[in-house]
C-alpha cells in the first residue's frame, strides 16, 4: 500500500503493508496528505521483521544513547545514514537514490518507534536540502506572515513559555521540531512538523488554561502528548505553511520576578543551537554536519539574536517579547 504527501512541493511517498505500520511516518506528514503523483522525489518504505545490519563499509560507532532511554548505534557512511536500537528498529537512509527503508522489530515500544519516524523523516528532510532542528516556532500576532524561533535545551521551558504566548496573541507552529527551508535569497523560511505537544505536568500548574484539554495520565517523566486539534480549543494554533524568520530567541535561566530579554551575539546563539541539536549524535557523525553548520550560519546571519529569561508568572510575556518585532531598529541585524 502507498499514501503519498506533497510536503511543499516535495513528492513524498510512504509504502508499508497496512495503515497502522504507515502511520509510523504519515501521522507526522497528514497536512500535507494527497492525491498519488506519477513520480515520488522520495521513497520510505516500512516493514517488519529481522532488522537490517550496518552497511558496509562504514564507520561503526561504539552504542551510545540516541534519546533519553534508547541506547543504539548512529553510521554515517557518506550519503549513506544507518540507524538502529536493538531489538527496536532499523533505518537506512540512500539520499543519492532518495529512499529510505524503516524496519520495525516485533515489540517495538511507542518511544523507540517515535524516534525511528523522526530520524526517518529527518533524512528525508536532508535530502531535499531542508534541515529539522530541535526548536520551536511561533507566528507573530496581528495577522504577521513572520515567525519567531525560540531555542533552548529540553527541560529549559520551550513548550510552557509557547503555550503561554499562543494564548496571549502569537500562534504556536511547532514546540519542538521546526523545518529550515533551503536558502531562498535574503530570507530565510520555517514551518513546523506536525506532531503532538507533549505537556508537562508542571506545565500545567503553571497554565492553568490548559487543564480542559489535560488528562490525569501522565508518564513516567510527568508528561501527556496533547494532540493539536485539541489543544486549539485553548491556544491558537498556526498552519504548516511556510513562514519568514523574524528573529531568534534563546531560552536562558530562570528569573524569580520579572521576565528579562537581552540581544546576544550571533557566535553565542550559534554555539547555544549547534550544542544543542548535536548533542546527541557520537563525535564522529557532528563533523559530518556540514550542511547543518552552514544552514544556521545562513539563518542566523539575516536576524537578530536574543536571549530571554522568564519568571513563574508568565503574564505579559507576549506584549513584552512581541515589541521587539515591531521596533524596527531592534530587528536590525548586527
Amino acid at each position: 500500500m502507498k499514501w503519498w504527501f506533497d510536503v511543499h512541493q516535495t513528492a513524498v511517498c510512504i509504502e508499508a503493508p497496512d495503515e497502522d505500520s504507515a502511520a509510523a511516518i504519515t501521522r507526522y506528514l497528514q497536512p500535507f496528505a494527497t492525491a498519488q503523483t506519477t513520480d515520488a522525489d522520495y521513497t520510505i518504505s516500512i516493514e517488519h521483521g529481522a532488522l537490517d545490519g550496518p552497511p558496509g563499509p562504514a564507520e561503526h560507532q561504539p552504542p551510545h544513547e540516541i534519546a533519553p532511554g534508547l541506547h543504539g548505534h548512529l553510521i554515517m557512511d557518506g550519503h549513506i545514514t544507518w540507524c538502529s536500537v536493538p531489538k527496536q528498529f532499523s533505518a537506512l537512509a540512500d539520499l543519492p537514490n532518495s529512499k529510505s527503508t524503516l524496519k520495525i522489530a516485533p515489540g517495538c515500544t511507542r518511544a523507540a518507534l517515535g524516534l525511528a519516524a523522526v530520524h526517518t523523516i529527518d533524512r528525508m528532510l536532508e535530502a531535499t536540502g531542508r534541515q529539522l532542528l530541535h526548536g520551536a516556532a511561533l507566528l507573530l500576532p496581528n495577522g504577521s506572515n513572520q515567525a519567531m524561533l525560540i531555542f533552548g535545551k529540553s527541560g529549559m521551558g520551550k513548550t510552557t513559555t509557547c503555550l503561554a504566548m499562543a494564548q496571549q496573541g502569537f500562534a504556536l507552529l511547532t514546540d519542538d521540531a521546526i523545518v529550515l527551508e533551503a536558502p531562498s535569497g535574503c530570507q530565510k523560511f520555517v514551518w513546523g512538523l506536525p506532531r503532538p505537544v507533549k505537556v508537562h505536568r508542571r506545565t500545567g500548574e503553571l497554565l492553568p488554561f490548559l487543564q480542559p484539554v489535560l488528562s490525569q495520565n501522565w508518564d513516567d517523566a510527568g508528561e501527556q502528548p496533547v494532540q493539536i486539534e485539541k489543544l486549539s480549543t485553548v491556544v491558537k494554533i498556526g498552519d504548516h505553511a511556510q513562514y519568514a524568520v523574524a528573529g531568534i530567541v534563546l531560552l536562558g535561566e530562570r528569573k524569580e520576578n520579572t521576565h528579562d530579554i537581552m540581544r546576544i551575539s550571533k557566535a553565542d546563539a550559534m554555539l547555544d543551537i549547534l550544542l544543542d541539536n548535536l548533542h546527541s549524535l557520537p563525535a564522529s557523525a557532528r563533523a559530518k554536519q556540514s550542511q547543518r553548520f552552514s544552514a544556521l550560519g545562513m539563518l542566523l546571519a539575516g536576524v537578530p539574536t536574543f536571549r530571554l529569561r522568564v519568571c513563574p508568572n508568565l503574564s505579559g510575556l507576549a506584549q513584552m517579547t512581541h515589541s521587539l518585532w515591531v521596533d524596527h531598529a531592534a530587528l536590525r541585524a548586527d
